[in-house]
């Protein structure tokens, strides 16, 4: 899968750290990526899918 949505870090042997939001049809609507040492922002996610959200409203 993180080869899939071009995370892979092949010369590292892992994928990039990375948050994927995708909507109904499986298009990816809203992602982020930081390095191992970094902590994921639920602020910025939670935000990100009430956007979405909006959007398919409208």
């Amino acid at each position: 899968m993180a080869e899939k949505f071009g995370v892979l870090m092949k010369e590292q042997g892992h994928p990039r750290r990375s948050v994927f939001v995708l909507d109904g049809e499986g298009v990816v609507r809203w992602a982020y990526h930081a390095d191992m040492s970094e902590q994921r922002e639920v602020e910025q996610i939670l935000k990100a899918l009430e956007d979405i959200r909006k959007d398919a409203t409208e």
